[in-house]
């Protein structure tokens, strides 16, 4: 059989006794075909949503950490799709001297009290370092990610802030040197496009859809931000949620020091 991670929701209303509500599986076929999933960790936030870390690996791709979820008006037994935190690098090979190759020993998720965030570790294959001998050359690294739900902003896939860890030593996530705000992709786009900008230390940030008359349609951002690389997704709804009609639209990252405008299109 095929090893997946498999998630349960108990009903303890009054009676006394928990009862499923719903189940389903941690699939991984969004990530590669015949793809395994495994170590799973959960949290459930104050508006239900629910997060999993998990690693998965499959024939084609390297031992990895990912993160998916669900939102309460999801379809019953179903998770979005997965969210790469950190990709395999390397096979991995460690039994440890027994018969079976042993993956990790940890996973874990939590939500953040301060916004109801989530922030998840796993573990990925990192580059093999010596062998040990006996066939035994590989090498794990954490990964760590900050994720949340929402059509409005993202940051390396659904992440806030991501950045690996090394088993053996610690790595520091790269700091962009300067301020940057990068063409939206795709463009022209429908229904979706994302903006990517970079921050080279903490500062208020604010992200703004503006259209040819030069009145504000959304505004995709207003938060401090720490240094990082972001991306904002523009759903081509204004801050009401409606639908806006297509054509040329400007988008515009202001930070203390750092203001920049381009353009996109919207086609339907």
């Amino acid at each position: 059989g095929q090893t997946t991670a498999h998630w349960f929701k108990l009903n303890t209303d009054a009676t006394g006794f928990a009862s499923f509500a719903d189940q389903g599986d941690i699939g991984g076929e969004d990530i590669a075909p015949g793809t395994f999933t495994f170590f799973p960790s959960v949290a459930v936030n104050k508006k239900d949503e629910v997060k999993f870390g998990f690693s998965a690996s499959a024939a084609t791709i390297f031992a990895g950490a990912f993160v998916t979820g669900r939102q309460p008006g999801d379809a019953p037994g179903t998770v979005q799709g997965a969210e790469t935190v950190h990709a395999g690098e390397d096979s991995y090979v460690r039994t440890f001297g027994g018969s079976r190759n042993r993956w990790g020993d940890y996973s874990g998720i939590a939500v953040d009290p301060d916004n109801d965030k989530f922030w998840v570790f796993n573990e990925f294959a990192d580059t093999r370092g010596t062998p040990t001998g006996g066939g035994e050359d590989g090498r794990w690294g954490t990964a760590w990610a900050r994720c949340k739900f929402t059509d409005d902003e993202e940051s390396l896939g659904s992440l806030a802030d991501a950045g690996p860890g090394k088993g053996d030593a610690p790595q520091v996530q790269s700091i962009p040197s300067t301020f940057a705000l990068e063409q939206n992709y795709p463009n022209p786009f429908n229904p979706e496009t994302r903006i990517s900008y970079q921050l080279p230390e903490e500062t208020n940030v604010v992200l703004k859809i503006i259209n040819v008359r030069g009145q504000v349609v959304r505004t995709l951002v207003n938060e401090f931000k720490a240094p990082g690389t972001y991306q904002a997704v523009w759903d081509a709804r204004d801050d009401a949620g409606r639908a806006v009609t297509s054509g040329t639209y400007f988008y515009q990252l202001k930070t203390d020091k750092f203001v920049q405008t381009r353009k996109l299109t919207l086609l339907k």
